[in-house]
């Protein structure tokens, strides 16, 4: 299955500063962080998954922690077997990712 990549967030550290040091680490690029996309998915009363924009500024992604990458248009988002938390944002996903 595929799954989004991200991470948890440390202690002291913002949810955007958390994303940008997992991207860096799992596909070794350098992102910004924009806004939140989607719904909360909890995963216990404790632990949330939340997602968001991201914009690539530097290097090209290489899986240093799973087996595989892709890019993928709005279009294709669906037929992408994602797990079953990440599958909560895909409607948000392809309307983000849709062309004007």
């Amino acid at each position: 299955m595929w799954e989004l990549p991200g991470g948890k967030v440390e202690l002291g550290e913002s949810p955007g500063h958390a994303l940008v040091r997992e991207l860096r680490e799992e596909l070794g690029v350098d992102v910004r962080v924009h806004e939140r996309v989607g719904v909360d998915v909890w995963l216990t009363e404790c632990l949330v998954l939340r997602a968001y924009r991201a914009e690539l500024l530097v290097g090209e992604p290489i899986p240093h922690e799973h087996s595989a990458v892709a890019w993928v248009r709005a279009e294709e988002l669906a037929s992408y077997s994602l797990v079953p938390n990440d599958e909560k944002w895909v409607p948000d996903l392809i309307r983000l990712l849709a062309p004007s």
